[in-house]
């Protein structure tokens, strides 16, 4: 598990500083939370990848590709090239959240958005006391860590948000920025401060941004755009929902409402939640 300090030579950036208010009980984020971590950091190894060769009709071990297994049932993840570079999940996750315990940062995580499979898994960190207002509800900034073992992801920390009403997950990376790692390269813990140092000093940007979209209402370019972005079963979704005078920041929730509840598929998730992301500008 986690231990602070555990990554002493790591030098903290110097980061803009949010100031926040104490928060009254009724501004404060409340979402359901993960308070132990092991599940995410289940050993992984790797060996030289064996093959039954039609040649030889005998198993033969590959001079090219070798396996990752899992470290307790022996079961083979994913074969790969002997220049890919196993990143861990706990490889990937404590050095974040060193860097954010040191900075004062309180966090949680989140487990509504958050899922640990044996080939992938993202963890949600939630800022609850960062938070972005609307006229209905309020959404917290979110740090989500991406990481596999089966070529799903690369390794990934990506700005987004989570709205309290109805648990809607947002990515905020073309406002907040994010970090995108290959396993061939490794993970680069100065690089991740740089991205951790710009997303925070734009957080302001977002309630901005948040305010112009719950000002313009949505016309039906927008709509269109939507259809031409996403499968028809998001667009039908959308068409249902939309209601003459809506905002553009209401479709956007109604857009991510869908994703967030309806789409079973966690790449799918991620790939739409992007998309609408860059749709909307965010």
């Amino acid at each position: 598990m986690f231990q602070e300090n555990q990554y002493p030579d790591v030098e903290v950036v110097e980061i803009l500083a949010i100031e926040t208010e104490p928060l009254l009980a009724s501004t404060q984020f409340k979402q359901e939370v993960i308070t132990d971590l092991s599940q995410f950091y289940n050993p992984v190894c790797e060996q030289p990848l064996e093959y039954v060769s039609p040649i030889y009709n005998d198993i033969v071990i590959s001079n090219e590709f070798k396996g990752i297994y899992d470290g307790l049932t022996g079961q083979l993840i994913h074969p790969h090239l002997n220049s890919y570079k196993v990143v861990t999940n706990q490889e990937v996750i404590e050095p974040v959240l060193n860097v954010l315990t040191n900075l004062g940062f309180n966090y949680q995580f989140g487990k509504k958005q958050s899922y640990c499979h044996l080939g992938w898994m993202k963890l949600q960190v939630i800022f609850p006391d960062i938070l972005f207002l609307d006229n209905d509800s309020k959404s917290a900034l979110t740090l989500d860590i991406y990481n596999s073992y089966n070529k799903s992801y690369k390794a990934i920390m990506q700005f987004g948000g989570l709205r309290e009403v109805c648990t809607n997950g947002m990515t905020l990376w073309k406002i907040l920025g994010r970090y995108v790692r290959k396993h061939t390269s490794g993970f680069n813990i100065d690089e991740f401060k740089r991205v951790l140092n710009k997303g925070m000093q734009s957080v302001p940007v977002v309630q901005e941004r948040i305010q112009l979209l719950e000002s313009i209402e949505a016309k039906s370019e927008l709509l269109l755009a939507i259809e031409n972005e996403f499968p028809k079963a998001v667009k039908e979704y959308v068409n249902v929902e939309h209601k003459s005078g809506m905002s553009e920041w209401d479709v956007y929730n109604i857009l991510t409402h869908y994703i967030s509840h309806e789409i079973k598929k966690q790449h799918l998730i991620a790939d739409y939640s992007n998309r609408a992301s860059q749709l909307f500008n965010l």
